[in-house]
């Protein structure tokens, strides 16, 4: 539908690119930025993929925001209200190795600053600047690591920080030349160079030694300490150079344990005790960690090198009693090749005694590696860093007997029993781990219960499962990220479910059954899954219909009811409660599940009508069936799949009308249009605009009331429509009333919403500022408005307080080609939001028909001229 006649202004989506290599990225992006250098708060992402971004920015002097999918509810996360000055983009999928997201930013008064990707900070942050333009692109990675080489070779840096801003200024001097807008800086220092150009980013180190003291600093993966000479390191310290930030470490001691966190060239560890460093933690702090990992390995005795952990992760061995005899560490961009390098994992299973009865257990995660031991309900894994938990290793103390387990593995499924700290699930494979059963053996298990929960992508905390029960979700796609496991002795109360996000312990794609009977007949045998239930070819009508879900009552069940003429429903039943009226033929059915089963899982089914054969498939409480007279249902079929799923078949017509309307809808854009003669069977007509515009201006060629008049003279139905702006609801519903008032009883009314010129769409007051509206224009017209909307809004909110009491008017295109009328459109697979179906579906934007050449909206009405009239 067009947005508007007054001031035709288009949101401007910029295309993302995707580029194969290091040369085409670097001729992306003319250094155009937005001629007023607006500033923006915000970035939101279209198209199907939106939600494969993550975005996280920063304005003043507020934190970063959380990662947030780069959708419209990036304006939420800043409130929309303060210039960005800073923004991070990273790709959220589990397997990023195939892309790369590349950025930069132009500053408002400096320029562009310089290519980053992959979670790196782009920006300034010195007092007063903001951001006023973006590039993104997607690079395919390369066995060349072309990225890499177009990064490394940037003349200025993506990020500028207050406490090197003056620096970067005079670094960054000779290549002013290069840059068009340099010349027009107003005082914002120019980007620092990048770890490339001038300054380079670098870890320097240094160990205290046995027998030798302290050694000289070393740098960027040199050996700090010895190798094969037996000796001890009792100390180290550290700093890093080249980058905004710092880093901070500790050390695990003999006889001491875990020391408290030292940074910056602090000493951790001792020195004149002979006490041996066992296990080592570094991070990096402040801007260091948003452009860089830090990745570092230990010697450790009887073991040699280990592999290289990261970003806190230890390296080293707890508990074991063996001494690190020398260390190498490195800062690695995040979007650089991970250093190489075989080595023991990280050891911590130790040979302990222990009076009580302890379940002991430890993760190994995504981008981590194995973490150290943990016991007796704490928390082995990550929360809040979207890593997969990959691996695990548990076994039981202080009583006598043991313990098995396995693990639901991405790829694999149910791998095999494991006993006693062997490895369940895999390594090195970037696999998640889905689903974990556990159970003690020996005599343990009949004193004591063993308790596990699993923390899950997307859901959170599940509840506690028992002795071999399921915990996490299984067909779901989903990774475990965290879990705890606890000993119960028999009889005592279960562990605390605090900050459960589920009340059960797994979840599954459940099976669905399903029977009917027809008219005056038995019930036919139960199928399953997607089986035709009913008959074909014998006019046979289905006059009763069951169905019931396959997983546990606390899970989720099926809802269902029937309509005997396609229009009025009989109550809701569930879970196998027979729907159907005796004697009677069904025309039509819903079916929608309850509970966890409608978050995870989609009800997809289809019918066979009498007379037209199968319809498509619909899903989750829509209409399925006709409501022609002489036809009624002979079959069904029926499956449960999970969300994101394809459709299992088409899902073209799933319902069929006993009438349609054909019609358009006009506004200034087909002025001189000849209204009379243009072949509709009704026409909906721009009317007003906020509380200032009306679609009339007759020495252009549009008039809304002229076009109204001849509309009714030539016999076609009329409707008005108004486009909101999100002003006052009530005062832009008496100027629509004003302004066609004169038509009162004799045309359909409905409200536009659209983002376009609309202040308040997207903002979360859409649903109570439309219900305003429809309430005031209903109340003044005696007579029920339709609500026009994209098939997408219809999802954005809980539109049911509206759906209730006004009808859908909904559009979606199957492309922009040319099309003339159609009575059976394209509509794809997702549902239409808390209406079941709409009354009218807008279903292209250049439609061509008789009696005018130019592009129409072309409208299909879902019902007769009786069905109209109803609504005026």
């Amino acid at each position: 539908m067009p947005a508007t006649d007054a001031a035709n202004e288009e949101l401007g989506w910029r295309k993302v690119a995707t580029v194969a290599s290091a040369s085409e990225l670097a001729a992306v992006g003319d250094d155009a930025a937005e001629p007023d250098g607006t500033s923006f708060s915000y970035v939101e992402f279209g198209g199907e993929d939106r939600d494969k971004i993550e975005v996280s920015v920063k304005a003043g002097d507020s934190n970063w925001s959380d990662w947030t999918k780069g959708d419209s509810e990036q304006e939420q996360v800043s409130d929309g209200k303060v210039p960005m000055q800073c923004v991070r983009l990273r790709l959220a999928s589990d397997d990023v190795s195939e892309y790369a997201i590349a950025y930069r930013v132009h500053v408002a008064g400096s320029g562009w600053l310089g290519w980053c990707a992959d979670g790196e900070v782009a920006g300034c942050e010195t007092d007063g600047t903001v951001v006023d333009d973006l590039e993104v692109v997607f690079v395919k990675r390369g066995e060349g690591n072309e990225l890499a080489m177009f990064l490394s070779g940037q003349d200025k840096a993506s990020y500028v920080g207050s406490d090197n801003a003056g620096g970067a200024t005079e670094a960054n001097r000779e290549n002013a030349a290069d840059s068009e807008d340099s010349s027009t800086s107003a005082g914002l220092p120019a980007a620092r160079p990048s770890a490339s150009s001038a300054v380079t980013a670098s870890v320097s180190y240094r160990a205290h030694v046995q027998n030798i003291g302290w050694q000289s600093y070393v740098s960027d993966g040199e050996t700090a300490g010895t190798t094969s000479r037996g000796l001890r390191v009792e100390a180290l310290s550290f700093g890093v150079a080249g980058v905004s930030g710092g880093i901070r470490y500790r050390a695990h001691v003999q006889n001491i344990g875990w020391q408290g966190w030292h940074a910056d060239g602090e000493d951790c560890g001792t020195t004149g005790r002979g006490l041996r460093v066992e296990a080592l933690q570094i991070e990096l702090t402040g801007a260091a960690s948003a452009n860089y990992d830090v990745y570092y390995r230990t010697h450790v005795q009887n073991v040699g090198w280990t592999s290289w952990s990261k970003n806190g992760a230890t390296s080293g061995t707890t508990g074991m009693g063996l001494r690190v005899e020398a260390v190498q560490v490195l800062l690695v961009k995040h979007w650089q090749a991970i250093p190489t390098g075989d080595g023991a994992a990280y050891s911590k299973f130790a040979n302990r005694t222990y009076s009580s009865p302890t379940i002991r257990y430890q993760a190994h995660v995504q981008s981590v590696g194995w973490q150290a031991e943990t016991n007796d309900g704490n928390m082995a894994g990550t929360q809040g860093r979207s890593l997969r938990l990959e691996a695990l290793r548990v076994s039981v103390a202080g009583v006598s007997g043991g313990i098995q387990y396995r693990a639901h593995v991405q790829n694999i499924g149910w791998q095999s029993w494991e006993n006693d700290g062997s490895i369940a699930g895999t390594e090195g494979q970037g696999l998640r781990m889905e689903a974990l059963e556990v159970q003690l053996t020996g005599d343990v298990a009949s004193s004591y219960d063993v308790y596990y929960r699993v923390h899950v992508s997307d859901i959170g905390w599940m509840a506690w499962a028992k002795n071999g029960e399921t915990a996490g979700t299984v067909g779901l796609g989903r990774r475990v990220e965290a879990v705890q496991m606890k000993l119960v002795k028999k009889g005592s109360p279960a562990p605390s479910g605090e900050d459960e996000k589920a009340s059960y312990p797994s979840i599954y794609a459940p099976e669905i059954t399903y029977a009917t009977s027809s008219v005056g007949g038995d019930w036919q045998a139960t199928v399953k899954d997607g089986e035709v239930s009913g008959t074909t070819g014998k006019s046979l009508s289905i006059g009763r219909l069951r169905a019931q879900l396959s997983s546990p009552s606390s899970y989720g069940g099926i809802n269902y009811q029937v309509s005997t003429d396609g229009t009025d429903w009989s109550d809701v039943v569930s879970d196998g409660v027979d729907a159907g009226v005796s004697g009677s033929a069904l025309k039509a059915v819903r079916l929608s599940l309850t509970g966890a089963a409608a978050k995870y899982c989609d009800v997809w089914y289809r019918v066979h009508v009498s007379n037209i054969g199968w319809l498509g498939w619909t899903r989750n409480g829509c209409d399925a069936g006709t409501e022609i007279s002489s036809d009624s249902i002979e079959a069904i079929q029926v499956v449960v799949k999970l969300k994101s799923s394809s459709a299992p078949g088409s899902t073209v017509k799933p319902f069929a009308y006993q009438d349609l309307l054909n019609g358009i809808d006009i506004a200034s854009h087909q002025a001189g249009i000849d209204v009379a003669g243009v072949s509709a069977d009704f026409v909906f007509v721009k009317a007003t605009q906020g509380t200032w515009y009306k679609n009339q201006l007759p020495s252009k060629g549009y008039d809304y009331a002229a076009w109204a008049d001849k509309i009714l003279a030539s016999g076609k139905l009329l409707g008005f429509y108004h486009y909101a702006e999100g002003g006052d609801p009530v005062k832009e519903a008496e100027y629509f009333y004003d302004a066609i008032k004169a038509y009162k009883g004799r045309a359909v009314v409905a409200l536009d919403w659209e983002e376009q010129e609309n202040k308040l769409f997207g903002t979360g007051f859409d649903v109570q500022w439309c219900k305003r509206f429809l309430d005031r224009i209903a109340e003044l017209m005696e007579a029920k408005p339709l609500i026009y909307m994209s098939k997408s809004t219809t999802r954005m909110y809980d539109w049911g307080s509206v759906a209730t009491s006004y009808p859908l008017w909904v559009a979606q295109y199957a492309s922009n080609n040319t099309t003339g009328y159609q009575s059976n459109p394209w509509t794809d697979s997702y549902s239409f939001g808390a209406w079941a179906k709409p009354l009218v579906f807008q279903y292209s934007a250049t439609g061509r028909v008789s009696g005018y050449e130019g592009d129409l909206d072309l409208d299909l009405f879902y019902g007769s001229r009786n069905s109209w009239v109803a609504l005026q």
